[in-house]
């Protein structure tokens, strides 16, 4: 659009141009300024740049943009970021289990494991430190517990062993005194 009057169109992709084209071009080379115009919610959206030579504006251009399209964009722009998020947030969650099995369902696994042999009888199990975290705390206190306990069982079976030598040696005694003590009836 030239800035002569009245408003002329050099070139455009209609072959007459609407009259609020015209004004918007007309108001743009007056102000100096981008001016802009929406035709409905929906409709197009125009903007005027006008044009400067010498710090005085000639012309301008002026732009229509369907808003139908863009809002197609949007739409699809938003259907995709769903589809992502939607990926995005089963592969969080998949990634999230395949460390909690690694790093919490495993070594969990192995204290208990430790914990039913321990039971069973066999307090030489001991359960495997793999980090020096919570999990490994447990699994130091758990294979020090087993220490303890089959150090107590040492120490108790030393006791019953000793115990019972006393005794065998008591009995010893207690037999020979009864067999003096039969002697001794049997000389009376």
């Amino acid at each position: 659009i030239t800035a002569a009057a009245p408003a002329t169109v050099i070139a455009g992709t209609e072959a007459t141009a609407p009259p609020r084209v015209l004004s918007l071009g007309e108001r743009a080379v007056a102000g100096g300024e981008p001016v802009t115009y929406a035709d409905g919610p929906v409709g197009l959206h125009f903007v005027a740049v006008p044009l400067e030579r010498q710090r005085q504006p000639y012309g301008a251009v002026v732009v229509a943009v369907g808003m139908d399209a863009l809002q197609r964009v949007q739409r699809q722009s938003q259907l995709a970021a769903l589809v992502f998020a939607a990926v995005a947030v089963l592969l969080l969650a998949l990634g999230l289990d395949v460390l909690a099995r690694r790093f919490v369902h495993r070594p969990l696994a192995a204290v208990l494991r430790t914990m039913a042999r321990a039971s069973a009888g066999d307090l030489a199990a001991r359960a495997p430190r793999v980090r020096a975290d919570e999990i490994g705390a447990v699994a130091e206190g758990l294979n020090g517990m087993l220490d303890r306990m089959a150090g107590f069982n040492e120490t108790l079976r030393a006791e019953v062993e000793h115990a019972t030598a006393e005794l065998r040696a008591a009995n010893r005694e207690l037999l020979e005194a009864a067999k003096r003590l039969f002697a001794a009836r049997r000389e009376l």
